[in-house]
C-alpha cells in the first residue's frame, strides 16, 4: 500500500506541474516573440520527449529496480521547472520543455509501473484506477495552482512552487519498494518493436492513441466550439473542470469492476462511448448539452482506461512491465502529438463541428481495430 501511495503522490505531482506551466506557455512563449507555430512546437515538445522516453525509462527499471527511476525522474523534473524562467528565447524554452518531457516520461511510466507491482494479483484494476485518479486530479489541479500563483506573485513564481513541490515528492519517493530486477527476455533484438507488435498489445496501443486523439479534441477544441455558441469562458472552465473531475471520481469503481469482469469488453464499450459521445458534441446548442456530451467522454474514458492499463500489464508479463507500460505511453504520446495536427485539417476542412466528428469516426475505428485484435484473448488474471 505504501508504495501504491507514493508512487501516486509521484504521478499527481508531475500532472500538476504539466497543468500549471501548460497554461502559462501562450502567455511566457507570446513574451518571448513565439508566433502560432512555434507555440505549437513548444506544446508538442513535452509529448514527444515523452514519447521517445516512455518506453526505455521503463525498460531500464524492469532490469535496476523502480524506486531510484522515480527520484531522479523527480529530482530531474523540479530542477527542469526551475530553468523555465531562465529560458530568455524560443529555441532554449524549447530544450526546456523538451527536458520537461523526458523527466515526466520517468515518473509516469515507472511509477506506473512501481503501482502495477504493488497491487495484489485480483487488485491490479483498483490500482491502475488509483494511478489514473492521481493522474486526473493532478491535471485538474494544477492550472488552478497556476493561476493563483502567477496572479498572486507572478510566473516565475508558479514555476519555483512547481519545482518546490517535485523535490519535495522526490525525496519521499526514496522510501517507495525497490521494486524486483528481472533480465530482459531472451531472444528480444527490438524489444519495444516486439511489444507493439504483438496482436493483442497491438489492439491496446490503437485504443490508448484513438483515445488520445478524442481527448486532445474535447481539451483544445470545445472552447472554440463552445464560443461560437454563445457561451462564455467561465462557463467553458466550468465545463472542462467537471469533464475532468468525473474521469478522476470513476476511476476507482471503474478500477474495482475491471477486476471482476473481463477487460476487453470494458476496454470496447469505453470507447464506443466515447467515441459516439465526441459526435454527439455538434448537435449541441447551449451548456447543458454539450455538458452532457462532454461527461459521456468522461464516462467512456472512465471505463475504459483501468481495464486497458491492466490489459498493458499482462501483457507485460512476458516481456517486463515497465517495458510494457512504456510503450503503451509512447502510444498516448502519439496520440496527443497528432491530435493538434489532425483536428486542426479538420478544422480548415469543415469547421468546427468537423473536429469532432473526425475525432468520433476515427475512435469508431479504433473501437473496431481493438475488437479485432484483442478481443477473446485469454487474460492474466
Amino acid at each position: 500500500m505504501r508504495g501504491i501511495v507514493l508512487a501516486s503522490l509521484a504521478v499527481f505531482v508531475a500532472m500538476a506541474g504539466l497543468g500549471v506551466i501548460s497554461p502559462l506557455m501562450p502567455y511566457y512563449a507570446g513574451a518571448l516573440g513565439a508566433s502560432g507555430i512555434v507555440l505549437g512546437l513548444l506544446f508538442a515538445a513535452f509529448p514527444l520527449a515523452r514519447g521517445i522516453f516512455s518506453p526505455y525509462a521503463g525498460a531500464l527499471s524492469d532490469r535496476e529496480g523502480r524506486r531510484w527511476f522515480v527520484v531522479a525522474g523527480l529530482l530531474a523534473f523540479a530542477a527542469i521547472s526551475a530553468l523555465y524562467p531562465f529560458a530568455a528565447g524560443v529555441v532554449p524554452l524549447f530544450v526546456v520543455r523538451f527536458l520537461h518531457g523526458a523527466a515526466a516520461a520517468v515518473v509516469i511510466t515507472v511509477a506506473m509501473a512501481s503501482i502495477a507491482e504493488s497491487a495484489d494479483d485480483d487488485k491490479e484494476g483498483e490500482a491502475m484506477g488509483v494511478f489514473h485518479t492521481a493522474i486526473y486530479l493532478g491535471m485538474a489541479t494544477g492550472p488552478f495552482i497556476g493561476g493563483v500563483i502567477s496572479e498572486a506573485a507572478g510566473i516565475p513564481e508558479a514555476f519555483y512552487t512547481m519545482a518546490a513541490l517535485a523535490a519535495v515528492a522526490g525525496i519521499a519517493a526514496v522510501a517507495l519498494p525497490a521494486g524486483r530486477p528481472r533480465p530482459p527476455a531472451p531472444g528480444l533484438t527490438h524489444p519495444f518493436l516486439t511489444i507493439a507488435a504483438d496482436r493483442p498489445m497491438a489492439g491496446i496501443l490503437v485504443f490508448r492513441a484513438v483515445h488520445a486523439l478524442g481527448r486532445g479534441s474535447i481539451l483544445a477544441f470545445v472552447p472554440l466550439f463552445a464560443h461560437a455558441r454563445g457561451i462564455g469562458p467561465e462557463m467553458v472552465g466550468l465545463l472542462l473542470f467537471v469533464h475532468i473531475l468525473v474521469i478522476a471520481v470513476l476511476q476507482m469503481p471503474s478500477g474495482r469492476l475491471a477486476d471482476r469482469v473481463p477487460r476487453p469488453p470494458l476496454v470496447l464499450a469505453g470507447s464506443l462511448v466515447s467515441s459516439v459521445a465526441l459526435l454527439a458534441v455538434p448537435f449541441t446548442d447551449s451548456f447543458v448539452p454539450l455538458l452532457l456530451a462532454c461527461s459521456a467522454t468522461s464516462l467512456g474514458t472512465a471505463l475504459s482506461m483501468p481495464a486497458a492499463a491492466v490489459m498493458a500489464v499482462d501483457q507485460g508479463k512476458k516481456w517486463g512491465v515497465g517495458a510494457s507500460l512504456g510503450v503503451f505511453n509512447t502510444a498516448f504520446s502519439a496520440g496527443m502529438i497528432a491530435s493538434p495536427l489532425i483536428s486542426g485539417l479538420a478544422l480548415d476542412l469543415f469547421g468546427t463541428v468537423g473536429v469532432f466528428w473526425t475525432a468520433g469516426l476515427i475512435g469508431l475505428a479504433g473501437s473496431a481495430v481493438f475488437f479485432l485484435f484483442s478481443w477473446g484473448e485469454r487474460e492474466t488474471r
